[in-house]
């Protein structure tokens, strides 16, 4: 299913076990209620400003606390899970909490 990804753009995955991992896909934020993206959201990994964003694309593996890489864009894998169809695995599809970058305010 790479090859599916293969237009799409770069990523780097940073474990945080160590050594990275590079694949393709989208980051998009997460569309819902204008109400529910204020304010902070409380998850296992701590207070979560919002908005979330979601990456849908081909990486072999990530894991919570791992940090997806965009350009200059970073974010922090909160839940990954492949999605698969009819049996096989198509892609991966991960929840991100985008990390603030010194000289950015965070805004998109």
């Amino acid at each position: 299913m790479k090859r599916l990804f293969r237009y799409f753009d770069a990523v780097e995955l940073e474990r945080a076990s160590g050594g990275t991992i590079a694949g393709r896909g989208l980051v998009a934020r997460l569309k819902g209620d204008p109400e529910e993206a204020r304010g902070s959201l409380p998850h296992q990994l701590g207070e979560l400003a919002l908005p979330l964003y979601v990456f849908t694309g081909w990486l072999e593996e990530a894991a919570p606390g791992d940090v997806l890489c965009r350009g200059a864009d970073r974010y922090r894998v909160l839940r990954a899970e492949p999605l698969a169809a009819g049996g096989q695995e198509v892609c991966l599809r991960a929840l991100l909490e985008r990390l603030e970058t010194e000289g950015t305010d965070g805004s998109v």
